[in-house]
């Protein structure tokens, strides 16, 4: 395989070079044998101690184990293998890896191995420790290695066929939810909707009644009607959706605080926590949000579905500039009418005068509404925990209906979740 090379040398091999030069300048100047054998001997240790650190590094080989996945605040273990193929052992060889991720430009894992004998292998590990949602990408590793005489430091990288890069996604860590007021308790649900024992149009007829202004012609009991005496109508259940659409705010301006303790983190985790749970229901579970496009993944069940969920939400960054108001509004009527919508957002942003005529096209569809309102004057600088909320934005949607629930930074988030405002 093609690989890269690289040669360093060491504060020593720059002692032997300048002895080498100016022994060959007095040799130069003065005919001095002694000053030709200096530089002849210095001349030789360079090349000697370059090819014996190259050779070195020829022999050696690499393969590292690393996961595919993992989750935000767990380390992040990578396991090199360290072969040796020569005749002869290889001491202090040292293995490094490059990373780098949306917080991490330029990291690096290093391992070293005292000692590798002679056909034998040595397997190393690296980690990094608390490791935060997002994509890690690791580069091919590189093995160093010296010459006996410490003079050069030989570096080979793996070529990307060898050890091609590889893609680590961290998850954001989800908690338990022991229940979220969205509308279905179904268990399971093939068409996205299932019936309620609830009057309404369309499913099993639920009984009969006496006519009512308003009520369909199509509804009436004409043979009952007419032994009655009197109009009789069938009431029908009505079928209620299953399916469950969450929101996060990805606008720039929304993100207030800084690293796990940032609004966004606290929305990501709960979105997460909120699609792993209906999705354990059976709920088909949709997700939107607006960054610098559209991330719209339809609505889909089970497990697999739920890991693409999280995919999407471990790579969600508040770069967006478009209002969180204008996200909902241009969704709304792409809801299935009777369905359940999740909103994650800081109670800073919802500007009644913009938010209204958003959430009038949620009520409209009878869209059954679940706010998640992060409170903002917790996540400020300088804010103790704790901070009171300012409850104005969660008194207005819980007088239209919705389930409200308020989060300050360091809350316990299951807990704030259980009890609604």
């Amino acid at each position: 395989m093609a690989t890269r090379m690289s040669v360093t040398v060491t504060p020593t091999a720059i002692v032997v070079a300048f002895t080498a030069l100016i022994s060959f300048i007095v040799a130069f100047a003065m005919s001095s044998m002694l000053a030709h054998l200096i530089v002849a001997l210095a001349l030789s240790l360079l090349a000697a101690s370059i090819a014996l650190a190259v050779f070195s590094v020829r022999s050696l080989t690499v393969t590292r184990t690393v996961p595919s996945t993992a989750f935000d605040g767990n380390a992040l273990r990578m396991e090199f293998e360290v072969r040796n193929d020569g005749r002869t052992s290889r001491r202090l060889v040292e293995v490094t890896c490059g990373y780098y991720a949306s917080h991490v430009v330029n990291g690096r894992l290093s391992t070293l191995a005292a000692e590798i004998p002679a056909g034998g292998s040595a397997v190393l590990s690296a980690t990094i420790e608390d490791a935060r949602r997002g994509e890690y990408v690791f580069q091919p590793p590189t093995v160093m290695s010296g010459d006996p005489f410490g003079l050069v430091i030989v570096a080979r990288t793996a070529d990307e066929l060898e050890e091609p890069t590889v893609r680590v996604t961290v998850f954001p860590l989800t908690f338990p939810i022991d229940r979220m007021s969205i509308l279905s308790e179904m268990s399971w649900s093939f068409t996205g909707v299932e019936p309620t024992n609830r009057p309404g149009l369309g499913g099993e007829i639920l009984g009969t009644r006496e006519y009512r202004w308003g009520d369909s012609v199509r509804a009436i009991h004409w043979p009952l009607s007419a032994r009655m005496g009197e109009l009789i109508v069938k009431e029908f259940e009505r079928s209620a959706s299953t399916e469950v659409s969450i929101f996060v705010d990805l606008d720039s301006k929304a993100a207030w605080g800084t690293g796990r303790d940032q609004t966004l983190e606290y929305s990501v985790r709960i979105a997460a926590s909120a699609a792993d749970y209906a999705c354990r229901r059976g709920n088909s579970v949709r997700l939107v949000a607006y960054g610098s496009q559209w991330i719209v993944v339809p609505p889909g069940k089970g497990m697999h579905h739920q890991q693409m969920l999280m995919h999407y939400l471990a790579a969600f960054q508040s770069t967006g500039q478009t209002p969180f108001n204008y996200v909902i509004g241009q969704m709304a009527p792409r809801l299935r009418e009777g369905s359940s919508a999740v909103i994650v957002f800081p109670n800073e942003h919802l500007h009644l005068d913009l938010f209204g005529p958003a959430l009038e096209a949620l009520w409209a569809r009878r869209i059954r509404l679940t706010a998640i309102l992060l409170n903002v004057e917790s996540f400020l600088e300088g804010a103790a925990a704790g901070s009171p909320p300012d409850f104005s934005a969660a008194a207005y949607l819980s007088g239209r209906g919705a389930t409200v629930y308020m989060v300050s930074r360091g809350d316990d988030l299951g807990r704030c979740l259980s009890v609604p405002v």
